[in-house]
């Protein structure tokens, strides 16, 4: 049992697509985090063009 433990942390293949998966998930969570201030940014847009076309 215990040489199969080491003999899976020596193992180096699955290393890049770990590192590409950590990758993805931050990018990922930072565009989810990202998300509400631009839907707010796209909201406050929509709101200054409505008004301008009322008063048009």
């Amino acid at each position: 049992m215990k040489s199969i433990l080491f003999r899976l942390l020596a193992d180096r293949t699955g290393a890049t697509a770990l590192e590409y998966g950590l990758i993805a998930l931050f990018m990922s969570g930072a565009i989810i985090a990202a998300f509400p201030a631009l839907r707010d940014a796209v909201q406050a847009l929509y709101t200054i063009v409505g008004a301008s076309m009322a008063a048009a």
